[in-house]
C-alpha cells in the first residue's frame, strides 16, 4: 500500500510541476486604450517573433510637417493586431501594417518617443523610435523703446519681478543677500522686505491669490507667504533647480535652465506635465525668469541679452527680444551682471525690464506684437 501511495503522490507532484512551467511560459499584456479602458491580450508567450523591421524616413521635422514610419513584416498573415504608443501614451491601432504617419501640425514641438506593439498568435513583437519637431517658423524679431526709466538697486541681484496693485515685487539671490521686496516703482523706496536665511539662494517669484511663491536655485525648496504680510506659511519641494516661475491658466509654470518648462498644481507643486521650448533651429535652452504677459511665456534667456516669447500651448518661440545696449557701458560696472527680471502690470500696460545689480529698471515699449 505504500508503494502505491508513493506513486500517486508523485504523479500529483509532476502534474502540478507542469502547471506551473506552463503559466510561466505565457503572460498577460495589457493595452491602454484611448478612453482609459484597458484591452488584454491573453496568453502572449514572452518570447518575440522577430517578424517586424522598422524603418523611418526622417525624424526631425518642424511642426506641421509629418513623420513617417514604414513597417516590414516577414509574414503579415500572422499579424492580429498593431498598436502604437506616444510619449508613454496609448494612441490607437494600426490597421494598415505597413505604415505609421504621425502628423505633427496639432502636437506640441520638442522630442517625442513612440513604441510599436505587434501582436500575433506566435507572440509579440516591439520597436521604438524617436523624433524631434522644431518650430514651424522662425521667431519674429520684436523692435523696442524705452519711455521710462526708474531707480534699481545695484546689490539686487534680481531673480524674479512682477506687478501686484501697482507695486513691484522683486525676488533677488546670492547667499546671505536674497530677499523678497515689496517696492514703489516711481520713489525705488523699498516698502517691505524678508530676508532669507543665509544658506538660501532665492529665485524667481509669482503671486497666486493671496500667496506669493518663491523658488529657491538647489535647495529643492519654494516658499510660501502670505501676499500682505510676507508671513512665511508653507513650503514644496521640487526635484529640479528652480530658476523662474510665472502663472499660466489655473496652474505655475517653472524653468530650471534648460529648454523645459514644469507645468505644476498651485497646491502641491506636482509636476502636471513638461513644455519643450524650441525655434526652428532646435531647442531654446537656460530659460531662466518668467512673466506671463497674456497668454505668452516671455522668458530671459540666461547669459544672453535675449528675451523668447513662447506659446504655451505648442512650446514654439513665436518671437524674440534682443536687448542689446539696453544698459549703456557708462553705467556698468564690474558688479553689473546679466539681463534678468520681467514685469507686466497689467492695469497700466506697463512692461518693466532689468537685470542683475543694474543700476535702472526700464519701462520699454515693443513693436510686432499685440500686447
Amino acid at each position: 500500500m505504500k508503494r502505491i501511495h508513493y506513486f500517486f503522490a508523485g504523479i500529483l507532484m509532476l502534474s502540478l510541476f507542469n502547471a506551473c512551467s506552463s503559466d510561466k511560459s505565457k503572460t498577460t499584456d495589457t493595452i491602454e486604450t484611448a478612453s482609459g479602458i484597458s484591452e488584454e491580450k491573453q496568453e502572449v508567450p514572452l518570447t518575440e517573433t522577430n517578424n517586424l523591421t522598422l524603418i523611418v524616413q526622417k525624424n526631425t521635422v518642424h511642426r506641421g510637417e509629418s513623420v513617417t514610419a514604414d513597417f516590414v513584416f516577414t509574414d503579415t498573415s500572422l499579424i492580429d493586431s498593431v498598436v502604437w504608443y506616444r510619449d508613454g501614451r496609448y494612441q490607437g491601432r494600426i490597421n494598415t501594417y505597413s505604415r505609421l504617419q504621425i502628423n505633427t501640425a496639432n502636437g506640441m514641438v520638442g522630442m517625442h518617443q513612440v513604441k510599436i506593439y505587434s501582436f500575433s498568435k506566435q507572440g509579440k513583437e516591439t520597436d521604438a523610435f524617436s523624433y524631434t519637431v522644431y518650430a514651424a517658423h522662425p521667431p519674429k524679431k520684436l523692435k523696442w523703446k524705452v519711455i521710462n526709466e526708474y531707480k534699481h538697486s545695484v546689490t539686487a541681484y534680481t531673480q524674479g519681478l512682477f506687478f501686484a496693485d501697482n507695486y513691484l515685487y522683486e525676488g533677488t539671490g546670492q547667499w546671505g543677500q536674497s530677499s523678497l521686496k515689496k517696492i514703489n516703482l516711481k520713489t525705488g523706496e523699498v516698502l517691505q522686505s524678508y530676508n532669507l536665511s543665509n544658506d538660501i539662494f532665492g529665485e524667481g517669484i509669482v503671486k497666486y491669490k493671496d500667496e506669493i511663491i518663491q523658488l529657491t536655485w538647489q535647495s529643492h525648496e519654494a516658499f510660501v507667504y502670505d501676499y500682505k504680510s510676507f508671513h512665511l506659511k508653507n513650503r514644496f519641494t521640487y526635484d529640479t533647480e528652480g530658476w523662474g516661475i510665472t502663472n499660466w491658466d489655473d496652474s505655475l509654470l517653472m524653468s530650471d535652465g534648460s529648454n523645459r518648462l514644469y507645468v505644476l498644481d498651485p497646491s502641491s507643486f506636482m509636476v502636471l506635465r513638461k513644455i519643450q521650448v524650441y525655434d526652428d533651429k532646435g531647442a531654446v535652452t537656460k530659460l531662466n525668469e518668467l512673466e506671463n504677459i497674456n497668454g505668452r511665456i516671455f522668458a530671459n534667456v540666461y547669459l544672453t541679452n535675449k528675451i523668447v516669447v513662447v506659446n504655451p500651448k505648442t512650446g514654439e518661440v513665436d518671437y524674440v527680444l534682443d536687448l542689446k545696449g539696453i544698459l549703456p557701458k557708462e553705467k556698468r560696472t564690474r558688479n553689473t551682471d546679466v539681463l534678468n527680471g520681467i514685469a507686466w502690470n497689467e492695469e497700466t500696460k506697463q512692461l518693466v525690464i532689468t537685470g542683475k545689480n543694474w543700476p535702472l529698471l526700464y519701462e520699454i515699449k515693443l513693436s510686432g506684437i499685440d500686447l
